[in-house]
């Protein structure tokens, strides 16, 4: 394993069964210490390191979209309205989480609060429906390849395994690679992921960017196993 972003393709997390990471240990402080050092020296800012948990609204395995969310209500304020068009419902909840701000949801559970309810409308549009970004013709030409192409040991993908998987990404599934790679796309940001090294490895593991080099906003994520952290450059 080369790099430590949730749901490695090197690994196969599509086809495992979902688990709930144990997030105070994959969030513990010499976690968090390691994704601060490494933005401070590869980076140079001081971030905080801010553990949302896992739950948005009605879904788990939400890690990633509350980081998501976070890291867009950061951003100018259209960012967020943009990354969520026409999507009425949300409207309250965007205007709510900027006006408390993201450092205030730490520690919290997120099923009903108006981060969760950002979490997993952002959710719900990339992986919900008939209508979402993933199942699209011009996304599903960028990434099908590289979903059909994993674990080459196994047998032949589909677009019926496809189409599961963005079903279970939708409640339950844990946003991989791909999912990272279609957002930053989609949403023309770029995303970096600081993973953290355990220390039985052997040298560093890399760090990850999706998205274009010229993207005016960059949101950064610490990454242990499954879990994903946000990495908070507000001042």
């Amino acid at each position: 394993m080369t790099q430590g972003v949730a749901g490695d393709p090197l690994v196969d997390n599509h086809a495992k069964t979902v688990r709930e990471p144990d997030c105070a240990k994959l969030g513990n402080d010499e976690v968090t210490t390691q994704y601060s050092q490494r933005a401070r020296n590869e980076f140079n800012f001081e971030p905080v390191v801010l553990d949302l948990g896992q739950y948005a609204g009605r879904t788990t395995g939400a890690c990633f979209w509350l980081c998501l969310a976070a890291g867009l209500a950061e951003c100018a304020p259209h960012v967020l309205a943009q990354a969520l068009p026409g999507i009425s419902d949300a409207r309250e909840a965007v205007a709510h989480l900027r006006a408390q701000g993201v450092r205030a949801c730490v520690g919290g559970d997120h099923r009903r609060t108006s981060l969760g309810v950002v979490a997993e409308t952002l959710r719900t549009r990339f992986c919900g429906g008939e209508a979402a970004v993933l199942l699209r013709d011009d996304m599903k030409a960028r990434i099908y390849h590289a979903f059909a192409a994993l674990d080459p040991r196994g047998p032949a993908r589909t677009e019926q395994m496809y189409l599961r998987w963005v079903q279970k990404l939708a409640t339950r599934e844990y946003a991989d690679e791909l999912v990272v790679l279609c957002v930053a796309l989609e949403l023309g940001i770029r995303i970096t992921i600081i993973p953290y090294t355990p220390p039985s490895a052997i040298g560093q593991w890399a760090v990850t960017t999706y998205g274009r080099e010229d993207a005016e906003h960059v949101l950064h994520f610490g990454n242990n196993d499954a879990h994903y952290v946000y990495l908070s450059q507000a001042t």
